[in-house]
């Protein structure tokens, strides 16, 4: 284990015991705060080092955007526009940085592959439909609107 996580659970496990004797309660709610702050850490420590690509649309419909929005560079990018038969590479794209893949006609519906990899090696590759009548994906949008969900 990485030596912030061994700290954590050394702390927790010694307030634990501290608390026993006041109150069994108490300790077994640190006892779960402790192993819920562990696990956080070592699934922490578990992504970094990935690269996430966003791939979005532009306003005018006349281009990709590509983002990466991971906590690493990303690298050997691919992206294929599949009905258009277009290809378009790049070497790599790092933290919060995004590129702009032009196209000379206005893109109605497409399918977009994009194929990269990372620093220690992972290949990844994911596929994103973009339509330029459609919405944007709104991550908070609950499945059944209640209260007039705007």
């Amino acid at each position: 284990m990485e030596k912030k996580t061994v700290i954590v659970l050394a702390c927790g496990i010694l307030l634990t015991l501290l608390l026993f004797f006041i109150s069994p309660y108490l300790a077994g709610m640190a006892l779960i705060i402790t192993i819920v702050l562990v696990m956080s850490l070592m699934i922490m420590h578990d992504t970094l080092g990935l690269p996430a690509l966003e791939v979005l649309l532009k306003d005018d419909a006349r281009g990709i955007v590509i983002r990466n929005s991971g906590n690493a560079p990303a690298l050997d990018i691919h992206i294929t526009i599949v009905p258009m038969d277009r290809e378009f590479a790049l070497a790599s794209l790092g933290v919060d940085e995004s590129h702009e893949f032009p196209v000379d006609e206005m893109i109605r519906s497409v399918k977009v592959v994009a194929r990269f990899g990372s620093e220690r090696g992972g290949k990844f590759s994911q596929t994103v439909k973009l339509s330029s009548m459609g919405e944007e994906f709104e991550p908070l949008k609950p499945v059944i609107p209640l209260f007039k969900w705007e």
